[in-house]
Parts: C-alpha cells; structure tokens; sequence
C-alpha cells in the first residue's frame, strides 16, 4: 500500500510546491481518529453527523460519572465504528484521572480532568494490530 498524507495538510509547504509529508495507515487511521474526537456536532458542513459527543458534555453535571462514562465511550465507539472503516474496533476504553496544576509554591492551583481513550482493534486491510491511546484535557466534570 502507498503511503498516505498526513492530516492536517500543511499549507505552507503546498503552497511552496514543496512534497507533502506521508505516513502508515496506521498513522492515517489514528489521525483520523483523532479527528473525529475533536469535531463538534455540525461543524462539519459536509456532514453534520460527524462528531463525537464529548463536547456536548464538557461541563455537563453528572450524578453518576459511571454512566457519564459509558454514555461517552459508547458515542465514541458508534463514531469510530460509523467513520473509521479501515479499522475493525475489538474494544473502546475511556478512563479519567484528575490531575492536579501546581503553582510556584507546589500549592495545587487547580485541577483538570484527563480522559484516557483507548482504542483497540486491527486494520481491515492488514489485519495489522491497532492499539492507540488519545489523552484530552476536558472541562470539570461536575459530580453532584
């Protein structure tokens, strides 16, 4: 298979004629993936179904992180397995950790919220082993 094109395109350097940086699909598949977990609903004109929910619960209030969770790792399944289809999903983990920002004084200043993605699975083209973890800082999830 020939090597693909990194995501996002660099501009500059098409714009200068220079050639375009290429990688795996692997690296294809896990930018991709990436992708998608930072789109907004509707912000992508051409498809308004390509989104993943996570930021419409930033900041949300949760009296049960447990289904917050599940409600988040389920959304982000369905939009790997909908969009991704060079990958064939075996599992999708998201675990959060709080981690705490130290001021000058090593007081903690604030804490933020750290969700780990893990994807697993294999290449349908390969059947090559995938397995990537997307870490994203995110809004304090509200226990109540």
């Amino acid at each position: 298979m020939q090597p693909l094109y990194h995501f996002p395109v660099d501009f500059a350097a098409l714009l200068q004629k220079q050639p375009l940086p290429r990688g795996t699909l692997k690296e294809s598949v896990r930018e991709y993936i990436f992708l998608l977990l930072l789109t907004q609903r509707g912000e992508w004109r051409f498809d308004p179904d390509f989104q993943c929910v996570l930021w419409e619960k930033d900041f949300e209030q949760t009296d049960n992180l447990n289904l917050w969770l599940d409600e988040v790792k389920a959304d982000v399944k369905r939009s790997i397995t909908q969009y991704e289809t060079r990958l064939k999903i075996k599992m999708v983990d998201i675990q959060r950790d709080e981690i705490p920002e130290l001021n000058e004084e090593n007081k903690i200043r604030r804490i933020r919220n750290r969700l780990t993605i893990k994807v697993q699975g294999a290449l349908a083209a390969s059947g090559e082993n995938f397995d990537e973890n997307f870490l994203m800082f995110f809004g304090p999830i509200t226990v109540v």
